[in-house]
């Protein structure tokens, strides 16, 4: 018994309005058109021999098929609506970030000197006066004559350091933008490349994933 009297027998029972009952209850991404999908699943299975012959038992593990392989159909359908330029081989930002952050300090010596000069204590003259007995004038006894300075200089000195202390806190952001071809592929590879992702078909990848798991392959 082929696929196409599993359909036959399963829509009879079913729905007999739609041959392609049997995969109705499917799980698959919206973006897959179904009714291509299950013509090209007749097409390349429809006399293939399935694994289990009986309806029930093949739609079980049919369905149980799409909805294994749902989340990675899904992400192959993703990489067909990538928007990049195809003769690009480089295509990004880069950016580079650089923070700062410490304290920057310096020294500064000084010195500090301060003088003080002056004179005090200043005698012209000193006198001893002593009068003699039976005179009527003033006579001195002694005379001493001279004067009295002093100087001072004083002097301090003062050393000691004045420190200067900076924070830093600084974010550098340096962004380079690349695109285009950096040469180590040829321009005409990428378009070759581009043309093999044209021609790619989910429809088809999906479906031969079907027919290795769930027929056997002999006709």
């Amino acid at each position: 018994m082929n696929l196409t009297d599993l359909m036959s027998i399963y829509s009879l029972n079913h729905n007999p309005k739609n041959f392609f009952a049997i995969f109705e209850s499917i799980e698959i991404d919206n973006r897959v058109d179904k009714d291509v999908l299950f013509a090209r699943i007749l097409e390349r299975c429809g006399n293939l021999h399935p694994v289990w012959s009986t309806t029930n038992v093949f739609k079980m593990f049919s369905d149980a098929f799409f909805m294994r392989y749902k989340d990675m159909f899904s992400k192959m359908i993703d990489t067909l609506e990538f928007e990049y330029n195809p003769i690009w081989n480089v295509d990004g930002t880069e950016t580079e970030t650089i923070k700062e952050t410490g304290k920057e300090t310096g020294t500064l010596n000084v010195d500090r000197t301060r003088a003080n000069t002056g004179t005090s204590g200043n005698v012209s003259k000193v006198e001893s006066k002593v009068s003699a007995f039976n005179e009527s004038t003033y006579q001195p006894n002694t005379e001493d004559s001279g004067s009295d300075t002093r100087t001072d200089n004083l002097q301090e000195k003062q050393t000691g350091k004045d420190i200067n202390v900076n924070d830093i806190d600084k974010t550098t952001t340096n962004t380079r933008v690349r695109g285009g071809n950096i040469g180590v592929t040829s321009t005409q590879s990428l378009i070759e490349q581009e043309r093999n992702i044209i021609i790619y078909s989910v429809v088809d990848k999906i479906v031969q994933y079907y027919e290795n798991e769930l027929f056997l392959g002999v006709y």
